[in-house]
């Protein structure tokens, strides 16, 4: 496939993405083995991750602010640079055996700020860069570029855990953001347009302001809240599958390599619709498939251990997750207005994600105490129900409000 059909700047934009992701993979990889692997519980564990998400929710809502304020190339620029800086460090307290759960806990809670960051002003990005029509194709090829490199890179990774320190895999994550970074500035389409003088905090009150005026986007919230309650600590508990099923550390990178290849087939097909018109219907249908076959990805965990079902459940959670993804920024990038987007799509991960610390608090207790191939069950029968609810919410119609 050709990335150039949409324009330039967005496969320069696409290319340093994939850059970082390469190390990230790797990093992503080791820092869930070494962090039950120093802790030695889910209950650990899971309160771990819990504790780093908790700085990244409280800042949450005022990141979009400093999307819409600031350029978003140069604000990309200096987040790459301080996610290496963060990799690097950790890769050096690893090697001199320093790491424990506070140290920890400090470096995942920067990187998962930075992670929010990014995320929301990469989505700013597109929505600057390429045209209404085409944010399916460019969502899906960007899903599709990125998981290209998860099928065989947790491999690397488990491999380097096996052969190596845990260090070099931090250490490269670190420099493929360094790397990244600087394609960052070389995006030239894009023009930042400074708005009328407002403060810091009259734009904030002002994205709340376009929330409360649409509110279809409450539906999105709420339910975005359960989905991430049940999904968040899924590859916690994979990891603690894994160590009560006796598999070996190689295996973690193969699931993993399961997902990224379930998520390339679905982005491959998604990037090939021809549609010149926004088909609102099409992406309601495609989160809610998605959320069932996460529900029979769920399933399939459940069955004691069993490898075949562990990989087939991997490939189809890695084509739920990218679905739905694909399908929720396009129809976000279309219906946000470009000068609110920043912060509207940042309110709408803080609520939305104000439930990934009680899963991994709640999940991690209870994997502790119950079966962890029960709590995939329940989980995967939840996700059938919220699918259901989710397919009947009213969609969210074009509008052109505006704030004086």
């Amino acid at each position: 496939m050709n990335i150039k059909i949409i324009n330039r700047d967005y496969t320069v934009l696409l290319s340093g993405q994939l850059i970082s992701i390469l190390g990230n993979i790797i990093n992503g990889t080791a820092t869930m083995w070494i962090a039950y692997e120093i802790l030695g519980s889910g209950n650990k564990t899971g309160l771990l991750f819990g504790l780093s998400t908790i700085p990244a929710l409280i800042l949450m809502p005022f990141i979009g602010n400093l999307i819409d304020m600031f350029n978003r190339k140069y604000l990309m620029f200096f987040c790459d640079l301080l996610a290496g800086i963060s990799s690097i460090i950790l890769a050096i307290l690893t090697y001199k055996n320093m790491l424990g759960f506070w140290n920890l806990s400090v470096i995942l809670s920067i990187d998962t700020i930075l992670f929010s960051l990014v995320a929301s002003t990469r989505s700013s990005l597109i929505q600057n860069l390429v045209k209404q029509n085409e944010y399916l194709k460019a969502n899906s090829i960007s899903a599709l570029v990125q998981n290209v490199a998860k099928v065989s890179l947790p491999m690397v990774g488990a491999l380097l855990i096996a052969k190596f320190q845990v260090a070099s895999c931090f250490l490269i994550d670190g420099f493929s953001f360094f790397i990244a970074a600087f394609f960052t500035l070389a995006i030239t389409s894009y023009e930042f347009k400074q708005t009328k003088e407002e403060t810091f905090f009259t734009k904030f009150y002002a994205g709340l302001k376009y929330i409360k005026v649409n509110t279809q986007y409450l539906n999105f919230i709420f339910l975005l809240a359960f989905i991430n309650f049940i999904g968040a600590s899924d590859m916690m508990l994979i990891r603690i599958l894994i160590d009560k099923a006796s598999l070996h550390v190689n295996f973690f990178g193969i699931f993993k390599s399961s997902l990224a290849i379930g998520s390339i087939l679905i982005a491959f097909l998604i990037s090939r619709n021809k549609s010149k018109k926004y088909q609102p219907q099409r992406d309601k249908k495609l989160m809610s498939s998605a959320l069932i076959l996460n529900g029979l990805a769920y399933l399939l965990f459940g069955l004691y251990g069993q490898k075949h079902f562990l990989l087939f459940g991997g490939l189809l959670s890695g084509i739920g997750n990218t679905m739905f993804n694909v399908a929720f920024f396009s129809y976000m990038q279309t219906y946000i207005l470009k000068e609110y987007y920043g912060r509207v799509i940042s309110l709408v991960f803080f609520v939305s994600q104000i439930a990934q610390p009680l899963s991994y608090w709640v999940f991690g207790a209870l994997a502790d105490v119950l079966s962890v191939y029960l709590i995939f069950t329940l989980g995967g029968l939840s996700l059938f129900i919220i699918a259901a609810l989710f397919y009947k919410i009213t969609m969210v119609e074009k509008h052109s409000y505006s704030i004086n």
